[in-house]
């Protein structure tokens, strides 16, 4: 269960050049072998083949993929039949593509300009807006007038009245139609040897000039009916080029599905890429296998190349396990929390699997921090459903399931139903009745998740080869013990009164040996340093404890806030009176459900993250990416 990663091997691979094609092919057809890319025996093999074959390729892929856009092609189809695409098809297939693809951007070309045209007629017609509620010919308040002062705009609509009164002195007319809810729409006229005197009268009014388009030249309605025509004709041009474009389309299904079938089968020589190495009529491939699955590569490459071939393989090195690609054992229990982990970083290589002491203390701490049994069965079922009836989220779907069940659990613990403590009795003890209870039970859960990091911990630097990083470092055995010793003196203080011989030794031991650490670390440096900077290095790891275990009281504190947010629903329904009473309980049970079921979610990823894979996760492994034929399930 919490076994490390699967194993890996390395694989070398030794042919003919000319079979190179083939070999890739076969690799991709097995489906388990990931490319190793860090040119290995660049000497004894110096040249990367396949570079015309590469250029084709993408170049190839990249028109392909241009077209299928336009054409709204179907998934990758699946291959039919394995075999070898050589780089004379791939040639023709990319000539060919070419040649499609000068038709199909035609096509486009013609889209664009549809686009341009329906861009046109949608600001035509937003500029109409602004005049859709005048009754006048547009084109009579274009240009200027030889005898007239014309203005056409907006002020708001408090100075509306002040304007009139002012423009009547002016010996100007105004009329007002409507715009939009903040302002009027005005035009005003009125004879031309009054302009400078109306200047500073539309300044202190907030006029906002409001220019007609050249293209409204007529009386709105008709505009508007201009609209409609245009836009009918532009459905008609669209409906003809697009049926135009699927009868092309349709022609040229079988080709196209050709070509990309051919794609496919070409992508894997692609793939290879430097692993993939040659010297004259001798090649290498190198890469990553699962242990297990090399029966099954070496089974394949007899089947599927007739000319020999040398299949090695060794096990990783300790310098290069941050270049082993991980495979994490899939749980289907546990597949939601595996992607969370993933999100924080890839397992290295060697390491051990967290998914199984991840999920538990995850469902556990949150179930804790939100113990209620209405408010869990509700993620429950809202989790059920999403893992039931939406394949595509089934990960999330299972992961508030789990939390849901255990706010259950611990809704029955504490005695919680929907913020009610008096309908069920509690299980195991009520919150707010214990707090102190609560708090030491943190304490202690704090301090036993803390040693279980530390130990794994531990036996991440022994399997990366790290003895004295396990023996000494910051998580090593030497600081655990440091812990272990402190919290055993501190525990014999509160019983006894006094610290103990047993820990007080321990715990000057440790703290020595920490020290002597960090001193033998820093050989170079000057005596000062040394002693600064071991001291220093002792009480971090020290203090680190310390916060790292008080971190988990936060546990407890959100077991009581929840309690305590309860009280307070209670008492704002009390206050409401018979009639707002249970709109109160079940708008604050909504309340808590939404706002601290998010906040414990975050604090529990937090201890998750901080306190747990901070203390052992390295998070730095390589995803393992094995080379496969890329069809419709993995497009």
């Amino acid at each position: 269960m919490f076994a490390p990663t699967i194993q890996m091997q390395h694989v070398l691979i030794q042919a003919l050049t000319e079979d190179l094609p083939k070999i890739s092919v076969a690799l991709a057809d097995v489906g388990i072998f990931d490319p190793d890319k860090r040119s290995v025996d660049a000497d004894k093999f110096p040249v990367v083949p396949g570079d015309k074959y590469k250029q084709l390729f993408n170049q190839a892929s990249s028109r392909m993929e241009k077209i299928a856009e336009i054409l709204n092609l179907e998934p990758l189809p699946m291959v039919k039949k394995v075999r070898v695409v050589e780089e004379s098809e791939l040639a023709r297939i990319n000539s060919w593509l070419g040649d499609i693809w000068a038709t199909a951007s035609s096509y486009e070309e013609q889209f664009r300009h549809l686009k341009d045209e329906e861009t046109l007629i949608n600001q035509r017609e937003d500029s109409l807006e602004n005049f859709a509620n005048l009754r006048v010919d547009l084109g009579l308040l274009q240009g200027d007038k030889k005898f007239l002062n014309l203005f056409i705009g907006t002020v708001p609509h408090n100075n509306v009245a002040q304007l009139q009164e002012a423009l009547g002195l002016a010996r100007h007319l105004l009329y007002t139609f409507s715009v939009n809810s903040n302002a009027t729409g005005v035009i005003i006229a009125g004879p031309r040897d009054a302009k400078g005197e109306l200047t500073s009268i539309l300044q202190a009014a907030e006029f906002r000039a409001l220019p007609v388009p050249p293209d409204l030249r007529s009386h709105p309605e008709n505009i508007r009916q201009e609209i409609s025509d245009q836009r009918a004709a532009l459905v008609l041009k669209r409906q003809k080029v697009n049926q135009q474009l699927q009868n092309w389309g349709n022609s040229l299904h079988k080709e196209l599905e050709d070509a990309q079938r051919s794609l496919v089968l070409a992508e894997p020589y692609v793939r290879l890429d430097v692993a993939m190495r040659s010297a004259g009529s001798l090649s290498a491939v190198t890469g990553w296998v699962p242990k297990k699955e090399l029966p099954k590569l070496e089974t394949t490459l007899n089947e599927q190349l007739t000319a020999p071939f040398i299949l090695t393989t060794r096990s990783p090195k300790h310098d290069e396990r941050t270049s082993v690609p991980t495979v994490m054992q899939r749980s289907k229990f546990f597949a939601a929390f595996q992607d969370l982990i993933c999100q924080y970083g890839v397992p290295r290589y060697g390491e051990i699997d967290p998914t199984p002491i991840f999920a538990l203390t995850f469902i556990l701490m949150f179930g804790v921090m939100f113990g209620d049994v209405g408010q869990g069965a509700i993620f429950a079922l809202l989790g059920g459903f999403i893992w039931w009836k939406k394949p595509k989220l089934k990960s999330i779907g299972q992961f508030i399931t789990y939390i849901g069940i255990s706010s259950v659990i611990f809704g029955f613990l504490f005695g919680s139903i929907f913020c009610f403590e008096t309908i069920i009795p509690h299980l195991w003890v009520s919150p707010m009745h214990s707090i102190d209870y609560m708090l030491m039970a943190a304490l202690v859960f704090g301090m036993v998740f803390v040693v279980v990091m530390s130990l794994i911990s531990i036996y991440n630097h022994i399997a990366m080869n790290e003895p004295l990083e396990a023996l000494f470092g910051h998580h090593g055995v030497a600081s655990l013990v440091f812990y272990l010793a402190a919290a055993a003196g501190l525990y014999s203080i509160a019983t006894t009164g006094e610290f103990g011989l047993i820990p007080t030794i321990l715990l000057i031991g440790s703290f020595t040996t920490i020290f002597a650490y960090s001193w033998y670390e820093m050989h170079d440096a000057g005596f000062d340093e040394k002693f600064l900077v071991g001291t220093i290095g002792g009480l971090e790891i020290a203090m680190g404890y310390v916060s790292n275990t008080l971190s988990f009281l936060r546990v407890a504190a959100f077991s009581l806030n929840h309690a305590a947010l309860a009280g307070a629903i209670f008492a704002i329904a009390d206050a409401t009176g018979s009639s707002g009473y249970w709109p109160s309980i079940i708008i604050g049970n909504i309340f808590i459900i939404v706002l601290e079921g998010g906040i414990v979610l975050i604090q529990t990823m937090r201890l998750e993250y901080y306190e747990g894979f901070s203390r052992y996760y390295f998070g730095d492994g390589k995803e393992y990416v094995p080379i496969k034929l890329r069809t419709a399930t993995e497009s």
